[in-house]
């Protein structure tokens, strides 16, 4: 087999060649390797190989892929004879030009052989020796003394044409391996950081398009190209270019954010005021070492609420604004929030989040703040100094923020948050301890539960049989029906997932009466009418009810569209 290209002869060393892939073309080992099959090589010494073994043979300004029949001394030089199965002649290679060792051919319709499989070393060591046995023959007639003396042309009869097909033939319908490679093994391998298989080379271009369209609905483009970079040669040109352009764009605006972050960053030190960096601009510093990987939205930190002041006011000088959403009047989110959004126009547009707690005041989680600023991390960079939350701390506020804040709503991107932060290797003894201290194991668990399904990660048992206690049994079976490959189906009623994640009854009644029955005061914030109107009351139960309404109707692009429910079935 002859591989015209030279771009592959000139610098290929036997400890480069692994894992190579490279497509032929020829017949001289056919049927075993047809035209336009594609090889997967492994490095090998000469001296490691053995009559039988297929290896990449550099040749007259070509790569050749033959089968080993024996190996020689001339003087101190060592030759190996090979030979193509359907060619005549057994020629004579220096060690030297041995470059690799063919493991695995991949050619249509055959599928994937796996020839260092059990099977297949034995098919290649009875031709190894078939071969050897009629060149011993031939040897004693021709008694070749020099390597010039050689190659030794072999009468291949009809006989030997039978055997050959009768032992290959046998072999390649024991050990077929038909692999349709889909894009959701391709998603899964980005994912789990898996060695891509060789057989997406044969994947259609629908499932190409399908792929494209997966990760641009789990909004990981940009982690699938970093990964999908390494192996060009597997990929289609076209796929690359499109997850380049994506990737390419996230990283220009990174940078204009992490511009953005470092002069806040240096306008709160100036003042005196400690940040904890939170979600992504925390992530990209922690566990996303390529800004193209993970696109920052907003940027996200934590103060204490007696800094908050002193925040809003350097926040107005630098043009940023209260984001008032849905009519609520900042007054309202500085009393019963957790946090502010604030927003800048211009040639870019900024947003922030200015966070002094992870829920609201009627959450029924006993979270010591001033325990996370202790266990925080100080951090010194370009000029600027910040925090960053504990690998623990993080786990939780994030859990926190997937599973009860937004109910499981948000894309891939943010599970592929949790799945790298337990990738960390957090300390698990200290996780179980904070979550029960906090009231989070039920948040905890089915974060850790639906990380584990989605990837392989290593996620101690006695962990999750520890946080699971608190989750009731009957609705494990209820979490897993909601993973459907890598989309997870969000809850209609938020407010009933939301209780069932609450530990005791006590504390469900007091956060439903929250909400059904706020405080006076806000809702005189929040309806602007007087506190003691019953008209205020019952226009919040009716906007409430209203709400639920369009919550329980609303078909979620991400988990209820047609595309999602043909594209995403497990593979």
């Amino acid at each position: 087999m002859k591989k015209n290209d030279k771009r592959f002869i000139t610098h290929i060393w036997p400890e480069m060649i692994c894992a190579k892939l490279i497509k032929t073309s020829g017949e001289s080992m056919q049927p075993l390797i047809v035209n336009g099959a594609k090889l997967t090589l492994t490095a090998c010494k000469p001296s490691g190989l053995s009559p039988g073994d297929i290896a990449l043979i550099r040749q007259n300004n070509h790569l050749i892929a033959h089968r080993i029949v024996f190996r020689q001394k001339y003087g101190n030089k060592l030759y190996l004879g090979h030979k193509g199965d359907n060619a005549l002649a057994i020629v004579l290679a220096p060690a030297k030009d041995i470059l690799g060792k063919v493991a695995q051919i991949h050619s249509i319709p055959e599928g994937v052989l796996y020839l260092d499989g059990k099977f297949w070393r034995w098919i290649n060591r009875i031709l190894g020796l078939y071969w050897s046995f009629i060149w011993l023959i031939f040897k004693l007639a021709y008694k070749p003394k020099t390597p010039e003396q050689n190659p030794i042309y072999l009468p291949f009869s009809s006989i030997h044409q039978k055997i050959l097909k009768l032992l290959l033939s046998l072999g390649l319908k024991k050990n077929p391996v038909k692999e349709k490679f889909t894009h959701q093994q391709v998603i899964s391998a980005c994912i789990n950081k898996q060695p891509l298989s060789p057989t997406c080379l044969f994947m259609e271009k629908k499932e190409w398009e399908e792929f494209l369209k997966a990760v641009k609905l789990y909004n990981i483009q940009g982690f699938c190209y970093s990964y999908l970079n390494r192996y060009k040669k597997m990929a289609p040109p076209y796929v690359l270019t499109e997850l380049g352009k994506f990737a390419h764009a996230t990283g220009f605006h990174n940078m204009k954010i992490n511009s953005e972050l470092k002069r806040l960053l240096q306008t709160f030190q100036k003042i005196g005021i400690e940040v904890i960096l939170l979600k992504g601009v925390a992530l990209l510093q922690q566990v996303y070492p390529n800004p193209i990987q993970r696109r920052m939205r907003d940027i996200d930190f934590l103060i204490r609420k007696t800094d908050l002041p002193k925040v809003e006011a350097e926040l107005s000088k630098m043009g940023y604004k209260a984001d008032e959403k849905d009519g609520i009047n900042s007054k309202w989110y500085r009393k019963y929030s957790i946090k502010i959004n604030y927003y800048k126009s211009g040639k870019t547009d900024y947003k922030i989040d200015v966070h002094w707690g992870f829920e609201r005041y009627n959450n029924p989680f006993p979270i010591s703040y001033e325990e996370i600023w202790g266990r925080s991390q100080k951090i010194e960079q370009n000029g600027t100094t910040f925090r960053l939350l504990s690998a623990e701390d993080m786990l939780l506020h994030l859990s926190m923020h997937m599973v009860f804040q937004h109910c499981l709503r948000l894309d891939t991107r943010a599970w592929l948050d949790i799945i790298h932060i337990i990738r960390l290797k957090p300390d698990w003894d200290k996780v179980i301890l904070l979550a029960g201290q906090y009231k989070l194991e039920s948040i905890v668990y089915v974060a850790l539960h639906i990380a584990n399904k989605l990837a392989n990660v290593e996620i101690p048992q006695r962990v999750l049989k520890k946080l699971r206690r608190s989750f009731r049994h009957s609705l494990v079976k209820k979490l897993d029906n909601r993973i459907t490959g890598f989309n997870i189906q969000a809850p209609r009623l938020e407010t009933w997932w939301r209780l069932k994640l609450i530990k005791g009854w006590r504390a469900r009644i007091i956060y439903l009466g929250s909400i059904l029955y706020p405080s006076r005061d806000e809702l005189s914030i929040l309806e602007n009418f007087n506190s003691n109107s019953l008209i205020a009351y019952l226009i919040h139960l009716l906007k409430y009810y209203v709400f639920i309404v369009k919550k329980t109707k609303r078909k979620s692009t991400l988990n209820n569209s047609c595309y999602a429910k043909n594209l995403i079935t497990p593979s």
